[in-house]
């Protein structure tokens, strides 16, 4: 049974939430909607995924407890593992606690956590991904939720155009010498990004001048987002002669998607086999402690019935060693 001093308390560095913008806007269009979530409350719950995860890996660093990489997922294939502790792969679940009421609460006393669920979508369960003695890893990553307009940190607002023209479902062909042009009085720096021939991530900064056509540098097969560092305050057009017809962003299509995270808890882990044996299914709509409604059946456990990470790094060390594994 865990109890509240075995939940592991991490600090949050922003660049986690860089590195997770940045998969996020190029990993999007590859993702499954499971919750049936807007584009923005998606691409913020893949950061705070990739918050968690390089947390818990700069902990694993930091406490010299031995893990593999299986290999860097690539964004087209976002759902695939890349770390292993004791010979195990590990399918790490982290939940996203914005609401102030929540996070004031978890901060004041990390116990408020055991009486969560530990879940997992039951479709993802019930799949072979994973193997009986394959792990799942809990947590939660607070970050308060910041007014679009106004963020309660850097800011980072992402538009990403229509997948249909844009991210060639149909047809892999180039879009031509794609270009950008802002109608704003002020210069603008936007990052495009999508993928060349070969499917590889390419990305570039292109500096626009007030209503002047800029020519992008590389050849792009699709175009999966834009960024800019502050939302503009006017019509942002992108041109493919592949397609024709410009696609205009306008100023409310830009979503702030920067996580300013504060903390993060790693709870504990348990094995498959173990948390199909002590498992039970809530049905969608049903209200847990760190959401007021579940979007889709999920399994779950009380926070509390999991097994405490100390005793993972433990296991893992041994695996190392070459001793029994988990």
């Amino acid at each position: 049974m865990l109890t509240t001093s075995d939940i592991l308390l991490l600090p949050y560095d922003p660049q986690f939430s860089r590195a997770g913008v940045q998969y996020a806007c190029e990993s999007l269009h590859f993702t499954y909607n499971r919750m049936g979530l807007d584009i923005p409350r998606r691409m913020t719950k893949i950061v705070a995924g990739i918050a968690f995860e390089m947390g818990m890996r700069r902990w694993l660093e930091t406490e010299g407890i031995p893990y593999n990489r299986l290999g860097a997922t690539p964004f087209t294939q976002p759902d695939l593992f890349d770390l292993a502790l004791g010979g195990r792969r590990c399918d790490l679940k982290s939940y996203l606690i914005y609401n102030d009421k929540n996070i004031a609460a978890l901060h004041a006393d990390a116990g408020w956590a055991l009486e969560a669920e530990a879940l997992v979508p039951d479709d993802q369960f019930s799949s072979d991904r994973m193997n009986e003695h394959d792990l799942y890893v809990f947590g939660f990553v607070t970050a308060p939720r910041g007014d679009a307009a106004a963020p309660r940190g850097p800011g980072h607002f992402v538009h990403t155009p229509p997948a249909a023209q844009w991210a060639n479902i149909l047809h892999w062909q180039s879009l031509g010498p794609l270009a950008l042009e802002s109608n704003a009085d002020r210069p603008l720096t936007v990052e495009i990004g999508g993928q060349d021939s070969t499917h590889a991530a390419v990305r570039e900064r292109l500096p626009l001048p007030p209503r002047t056509r800029v020519p992008a540098q590389r050849d792009y097969f699709t175009v999966l987002y834009l960024a800019v560092p502050r939302p503009p305050q006017a019509q942002l057009g992108l041109h493919s002669p592949a397609l024709g017809k410009p696609h205009i962003v306008e100023p409310k299509h830009w979503s702030n998607v920067w996580l300013n995270g504060q903390r993060l808890y790693l709870c504990g882990w348990i094995n498959k086999h173990d948390f199909r044996r002590d498992c039970r299914l809530l049905v969608a709509g049903t209200p847990v402690r760190q959401y007021p409604r579940l979007a889709t059946d999920n399994r779950a456990l009380p926070m509390s019935h999991l097994r405490p990470m100390r005793e993972l790094a433990e296991l893992a060390r041994q695996h190392a060693a070459g001793q029994r594994g988990v």
